[in-house]
């Protein structure tokens, strides 16, 4: 895509105008927030940071910010020509934030099921008990690529979700085939980010030794882990992800 192409692109998807004659608007009634401080003082990892640069340059774009686009073509850039140069998470923001907002939910919906399974895997071999559970509740990790586009982004959702069991499934099995293809690919991103999360890090910041320290889990037991990623992701994406969708929208209804 030539860099002017992309520059209006970008911007149309933060003001909310047609980028394409699928997609609907954007709403960008939803803009991200400004990432939440803790009074905990934690030392955020180089992932992390990462991510947090990525929602100001986003907050940039929208604000029409013409160094932030740039920047941002350059995610996106690296996004297709690097796809493992960011964490799984990261990933999933750029797709809630761009491509969703431009393609729709089904034509992306194989990408999100690709991050969502390697990530979900990394969580598994890599995460504690507690940061598995940040993960999944606090960081909503299988819901942000249909939150960050806004209200018109979740409405294309619920009307995915709606669609025959038999089609999302075929959407579903593809993004699992291409979890399979890239499982023992070379990754760029540390597939210790779930790290970032969890008790654990809480007690560091405050210097209380927790009396059990969390294990990797072995690696006879990754193969295991692997098939319980494939089929989390399958159970929350063919039926729970709805329900959660409408728990937020009440959520929000009611603020």
């Amino acid at each position: 895509m030539k860099l002017l192409e992309r520059f209006v692109l970008i911007l149309a998807v933060a003001l909310g105008l047609p980028v394409s004659a699928e997609a609907e608007n954007v709403d960008t009634s939803a803009r991200p927030a400004a990432v939440r401080t803790v009074e905990v003082p934690v030392e955020l990892q180089p992932w992390q940071q990462r991510r947090e640069e990525f929602f100001e340059t986003l907050r940039g774009v929208y604000d029409g910010n013409i160094t932030a686009v740039r920047r941002f073509d350059t995610i996106l850039t690296e996004f297709e020509t690097k796809p493992f140069s960011r964490t799984p998470m990261e990933h999933l923001d750029v797709l809630g934030a761009f491509y969703i907002p431009r393609e729709g939910v089904e034509p992306a919906f194989q990408f999100i099921v690709m991050h969502a399974v390697l990530g979900w895997y990394d969580t598994l071999r890599f995460g504690s008990t507690s940061a598995t559970a940040e993960i999944f509740t606090n960081a909503r990790f299988f819901l942000i690529p249909f939150l960050l586009g806004g209200p018109r982004v979740k409405a294309d959702a619920r009307a995915f979700f709606k669609l025959p069991a038999e089609r999302r499934a075929k959407h579903l099995q593809a993004g699992i085939a291409l979890a399979e293809k890239f499982r023992n690919a070379p990754k760029e991103y540390d597939q210790h980010w779930p790290t970032a999360y969890g008790l654990e890090r809480m007690a560091k910041a405050m210097n209380v030794d927790l009396d059990k320290k969390p294990e990797e889990l072995p690696k006879e037991q990754w193969n295991k882990a692997w098939l319980d990623a494939k089929q989390f992701v399958t159970m929350f994406y063919m039926e729970l992800c709805p329900q959660y969708l409408e728990a937020i929208d009440k959520s929000s209804q009611a603020r």
